[in-house]
């Protein structure tokens, strides 16, 4: 797997670091799961910016071709999932699930300047 980060940099709150980083952990692992490579190997982005307001949203976009159909009218019974939306909730956090014309996306948003 393939990992790139895009972002500025930003400030964000002792008591989001841990939970950012398990919903970062559990996105990865889905994607180098489940993803259905090109040529062998999944490119991922990870890419994060900062509103004018403080609010972060941090995107997950790779290109293993995205949920199928039937995945994602099951999403929300999927167990992973469940500990992303659980860590979100921690944060205050809003999470949008979806697919692109490469693979799956999802975005976290959240207010958390220090």
């Amino acid at each position: 797997m393939c990992i790139m980060l895009t972002g500025e940099y930003v400030d964000v709150e002792v008591d989001c670091i841990i939970p950012l980083g398990m919903i970062t952990g559990e996105i990865i692992a889905n994607a180098s799961d489940h993803a259905r490579p090109r040529a062998n190997r999944v490119q991922m982005e990870i890419s994060w910016i900062v509103g004018k307001n403080g609010d972060i949203s941090i995107t997950y976009s790779d290109d293993g071709g995205g949920y199928p159909a039937e995945v994602i009218e099951r999403l929300h019974e999927s167990l992973g999932l469940m500990l992303v939306r659980t860590l979100a909730e921690q944060i205050h956090a809003t999470i949008s699930i979806a697919n692109d014309e490469k693979g799956a996306v999802t975005t976290i948003g959240f207010s958390s300047i220090a």
